[in-house]
């Protein structure tokens, strides 16, 4: 199946990722970016090769639950960390945290999906569906890029203002003294150096 992505300033329209694709690209006369697996035409340039400069271990997530394919979206969190410049090994850690890899996750608080995103959240990322894995990763890649922006690329403030929002952590330019925010970054930067050191250990 062959796969458009429509970007302006952020994914707008997705449809399903082909593992080990090599993703195409051309941008047209208003600025809007065509992203394909299948080109057609000499307008499309190769942008991103399959796994190019990433290589994801094979070994399971920290305590990820049983059945469950830690590496089901690999693919999607490298292309989102290459549109949007944030590691792919961090929006994995964050799914890892937030949902265990279960695209159908919903909290008591009404987060949802791989990525937990608040209703809120997803209308102001123009996530249609945050149950949809690829839209999920998409938007949870562009906001981690504004949190960083807006926190000087720190990214333990960044982690911390995914969990509990950007103003307690900006109004102190600090971890908040919220115990579950701050088990929170740990429990995601402890992933996310899991994630890094497996795949270095693979590419050996």
């Amino acid at each position: 199946m062959s796969l458009v992505f429509y970007l302006c300033v952020c994914v707008t329209a997705l449809s399903a990722i082909t593992a080990h694709a090599d993703i195409y690209r051309y941008i047209d006369a208003s600025g809007a970016w065509h992203l394909t697996n299948e080109p057609k035409g000499v307008r499309y340039k190769k942008w991103i090769e399959s796994k190019e400069g990433f290589s994801f271990s094979s070994q399971p997530a920290i305590e990820a639950p049983q059945n469950v394919d830690s590496h089901a979206y690999d693919e999607t969190f490298l292309m989102a960390g290459k549109v949007h410049n944030i590691s792919p090994y961090l929006l994995k850690a964050i799914a890892a945290q937030e949902s265990a890899f279960n695209p159908q996750a919903l909290s008591s608080q009404g987060a949802q999906g791989l990525m937990q995103l608040m209703p809120a959240t997803a209308k102001h990322l123009r996530v249609k569906d945050p149950m949809d894995p690829v839209e999920a990763i998409f938007g949870a890649a562009k906001h981690m890029r504004d949190l960083l922006d807006a926190l000087g690329d720190d990214l333990n403030l960044a982690v911390a203002a995914y969990n509990c929002g950007i103003k307690p952590v900006k109004s102190a330019m600090r971890i908040p003294a919220i115990e579950e925010t701050q088990t929170y970054v740990k429990r995601v930067l402890q992933f996310y150096d899991r994630f890094k050191s497996q795949a270095q250990e693979s590419a050996h």
